[in-house]
């Protein structure tokens, strides 16, 4: 059984409340990503900010402001035990698009439904290429 830690991207961009909203800005256009985990300075989950909560700050011209004033602070996090079963139906009930794994309550990594898609896609593959088992050659 494949679990969190068998996908997740473990290059994590992060960003802190202190972070200013111009600079998150920047990060997400540069790495074409939609979201970041705010992170406090032990590396601990302390919520997300995404595109949908910078638009509000770009309308307003508060791109000087800390991520803190525009960040969501309910943050979905999984360990990275978590059975790819259960991420997947995380990702189905609670409609995210990304979420970050943890061990020992820090960020360790990240998986996106993205990575989940390309994982079924990889997983079906490799079945296709296996031999179908009759009931004569068993």
């Amino acid at each position: 059984m494949f679990v969190a830690r068998d996908i997740m991207r473990t290059e994590v961009i992060t960003v802190t409340p202190e972070t200013l909203v111009e600079e998150v800005i920047e990060i997400l256009g540069r790495h074409r990503i939609s979201g970041l985990p705010v992170v406090d300075h032990q590396n601990r989950p302390q919520g997300v900010i995404t595109e949908h909560d910078v638009l509000p700050a770009i309308r307003a011209n508060q791109l000087d402001q800390p991520v803190a004033d525009h960040m969501s602070a309910s943050l979905v996090v999984i360990d990275e035990s978590t059975s790819l079963e259960d991420v997947t139906e995380l990702f189905i009930t609670k409609q995210i698009r990304r979420v970050p794994v943890t061990r020992d309550d820090q960020i360790v990594g990240m998986i996106s439904r993205r990575d989940l898609i390309q994982m079924g896609n990889i997983r079906h593959q490799i079945l296709d290429h296996l031999p179908v088992m009759t009931e004569e050659r068993v």
